[in-house]
């Protein structure tokens, strides 16, 4: 049985990712992923940079004026589905099995610890999103399906936490951009 909790997607503007890039080279302490001793990748890498004291960006009145940000309600997904965008943390006795994945040429083959327990991401994406805390190893699936037992999922990826591997150049994962979700939740 799956431990689930949940997180939200935040985007990073892109000026203020590159801003950080040098502090982040620094190592630093890193908060575990809850109900596991994994860390989100090394403390040195980018993901873990700690944003609170970087400039706003100057375009950031334009983007919430675009946004009409002065009459729009938040919308975070935090709490649980339908919702939320929940990730599953597992142990290596949870069953896997192989995806068959529609992209599955820039998808890792897996198996993946998926199963008819994984709670889905609600809306049109069905993200899955599982960490196997022995391991230290994110799985990832874009539009998965437990299918009765015929698992299907659009794109897949396997991430080991403690590296700061990439995936190969031009290649997609469950978010199509070639990097991981669960870096970007909020925890």
């Amino acid at each position: 049985m799956a431990a689930v909790l949940s997180g939200m997607a935040v985007l990073l503007p892109a000026s203020q990712a590159v801003a950080g890039s040098t502090a982040a080279r620094q190592a630093r302490a890193v908060a575990p992923v809850p109900g596991t001793t994994c860390t989100v990748f090394p403390g040195d890498n980018i993901w873990n940079t700690d944003i609170s004291s970087l400039p706003v960006d100057p375009r950031s009145g334009t983007w919430l004026k675009t946004m009409a940000a002065a009459t729009t309600n938040l919308h975070p997904d935090f709490g649980k589905p339908p919702y939320g965008l929940p990730f599953a943390v597992v142990d290596n006795s949870h069953p896997v099995t192989t995806v068959k994945f529609l992209y599955a040429d820039e998808s890792d083959p897996g198996p993946y610890p998926f199963g008819p327990d994984i709670p889905l991401e609600q809306g049109s994406d069905h993200h899955a999103l599982m960490i196997n805390k022995d391991t230290c190893t994110l799985f990832e699936i874009f539009d998965a399906n437990w299918n009765n037992g015929r698992p299907r999922g659009g794109s897949g990826a396997i991430f080991d936490l403690s590296s700061d591997a990439l995936r190969p150049d031009g290649w997609t994962s469950a978010d199509a951009a070639g990097l991981p979700i669960f870096p970007g939740l909020v925890r």
